[in-house]
């Protein structure tokens, strides 16, 4: 009956039949395991480069035009509006017909860029 972040490792150990301490050490290994892999499988392409135009293009066609030069954005939960917004009203049109905000990160390239990296 829960889809997304709403289900608990409560709910999940149910329905999997395994104890909720498994459920949270599985889910401990599995995240080991991704961000062990993160170097691999995430780089970020040089800022001038024809991958990265493509991206912001991308980021303006499917977002507002005003994220156009950020990176790092991750979606999350959605928050409902109590009417549309004034600005950009049309991008916070979510798949269950109401405006909504979703959680969202979003770091803006800048000359500083570097002091993000690790």
């Amino acid at each position: 009956g829960h889809y997304g972040n709403v289900a608990s490792p409560e709910d999940v150990a149910q329905w999997a039949g395994v104890s909720v301490g498994s459920v949270i050490n599985f889910t401990n290994r599995v995240m080991v395991a991704i961000l062990d892999e993160h170097d691999t499988f995430v780089n970020i392409p040089p800022h001038d480069s024809e991958d990265m135009e493509r991206v912001r293009t991308f980021t303006e066609s499917r977002t507002c035009p005003a994220w156009r030069n950020g990176i790092f954005a991750a979606d999350g939960s959605s928050i409902p509006l109590f009417e549309k917004s004034q600005i950009f009203g049309e991008s916070f049109y979510d798949r269950k017909s109401r405006y909504s905000l979703n959680c969202q990160v979003c770091i803006p390239m800048h000359a500083k860029w570097n002091t993000y990296r690790s």
